[in-house]
């Protein structure tokens, strides 16, 4: 049926053809009890096509996938629930957040960080489900360290926590802003970002605003020694000296690199950057989603 859209919101792989990502498929007007997800691997190593497969499917809203150094993927749900493949076949557990989960960081196969709708930050550690729930509720959106002694998380009114391996410490916002996206580098260097253009630096010691223009920043990614950022129907941008420059005008909402490039999704696209040139196109979905 052509009256459904299909959202791909992750991408995550070892190489270029060991890709995977996760979709969302729903009929319009949006139903949020009547979104389907897919997690498909994909294979982009030739030029002149996209191969992939479903490799599971689920009649749950998906929201978030992350990938472990080892390969085993995680994603998290809107009902608060942990999907895996870690043990060869999907498991579900579920992470007590109803109110919904936005997004998951792996630090290792079993220390997995997440963060909710309700401004929920939960650490499974192996077994261990360590739950923090926020009593003002102030979402969360973002997720993303460097280990599980170095995490940061992110949200609205420019909310950012960071996780040193026992406690959680919250910084004084910078902007009222609602962040977006996280992006760990290094012990000295995160950054986060968001609605308006808003960019901010970590240095290891504080938080710093680098002004931008105006746009919805939804995703960011380091690659070849640069920070890159995705901004939806505005673009993508390059952190220049003066701020984010505009490179490519090509709608995508995130970025993940793999290897030797840059990757990014939006709607039904993917796209393929190596530093010079872009490939990619849409990807075909067949509702219901195939098992």
């Amino acid at each position: 049926s052509s009256s459904y859209n299909a959202t791909i919101l992750r991408i995550t792989g070892k190489n270029n053809s060991e890709l995977h990502y996760l979709a969302n498929l729903y009929y319009e007007p949006i139903d949020s009890n009547e979104i389907s997800s897919i997690i498909s691997d994909l294979n982009m190593a030739n030029n002149s096509e996209m191969k992939g497969n479903t490799i599971f499917s689920k009649e749950k809203w998906l929201t978030a996938m992350d990938q472990s150094e080892n390969g085993y993927l995680f994603a998290v749900s809107m009902d608060g629930e942990l999907y895996t493949d870690k043990s060869g076949n999907w498991e579900i557990s579920d992470l007590q957040c109803p109110d919904g989960l936005n997004d998951i960081y792996a630090a290792s196969d079993d220390k997995i960080f997440c963060v909710g709708v309700s401004g929920e930050r939960v650490f499974l550690d192996g077994e261990s489900l360590d739950i923090i729930r926020d009593k003002s509720k102030r979402r969360l959106n973002a997720i993303h360290g460097i280990s599980a002694q170095n995490v940061f998380a992110a949200g609205d009114n420019g909310l950012i926590y960071r996780y040193n391996g026992s406690d959680w410490f919250e910084y004084e916002p910078l902007t009222n802003c609602n962040l977006l996206a996280v992006l760990s580098i290094s012990d000295k260097l995160t950054y986060a970002a968001g609605s308006k253009g808003v960019l901010l630096k970590w240095n290891g010691i504080d938080w710093q605003l680098i002004k931008n223009p105006e746009i919805n920043i939804t995703g960011l990614a380091w690659y070849k020694d640069s920070l890159y950022a995705a901004a939806g129907n505005d673009g993508i941008y390059v952190l220049g000296n003066d701020g984010f420059e505009k490179i490519k005008d090509i709608c995508l909402y995130r970025l993940h690199t793999v290897k030797d490039f840059l990757f990014g999704v939006g709607n039904r696209l993917v796209a393929r950057f190596d530093g010079n040139k872009w490939f990619g196109g849409n990807l075909e979905f067949h509702y219901p989603p195939e098992a």
